[in-house]
């Protein structure tokens, strides 16, 4: 999605139960905006990886090195977990991104509803079913 800047972005969310799957852990999921680098480059990476288990090492490494292999959301803040329901605002300050080597690029943010149980500790499990999201931006 593009952000423009000068513009606060007010995003209104509600999990709901899928009738023909339900879930069997509740109607509760995670929420996190994420730039593209954190998505593209971590998020979905563990996402595909879920299955080999080296997450369970992620626990004894040191705080101050798991941001080098993890993703964050967007400004450190924007993660919504264990929600039935929520709203947040968000604006930004730039469109785009430039490197050491004078290249600008446009920044890609991600708004991304979470129905399993990723790396971090502080998330929602796996519904154990599907989930339905109302979002009103």
């Amino acid at each position: 999605m593009a952000l423009s800047p000068g513009k606060s972005y007010t995003f209104c969310y509600t999990y709901s139960g899928d009738v023909d799957s339900p879930p069997s852990n509740g109607v509760k999921a995670d929420v996190y905006l994420m730039s593209e680098g954190n998505y593209r480059d971590f998020y979905y990476w563990n996402y595909e990886d879920r299955a080999e288990n080296w997450l369970d090492e992620f626990d004894s490494l040191p705080v101050e090195y798991r941001d080098m292999i993890t993703w964050m959301p967007f400004r450190d803040v924007h993660s919504y977990e264990k929600s039935e329901s929520g709203y947040f605002s968000v604006s930004v300050d730039t469109q785009t991104s430039s490197s050491w080597f004078g290249s600008s690029q446009l920044i890609e943010y991600y708004l991304v509803f979470d129905n399993w149980d990723n790396n971090r500790n502080t998330d929602q499990e796996s519904a154990g079913g599907a989930l339905n999201v109302e979002l009103l931006v």
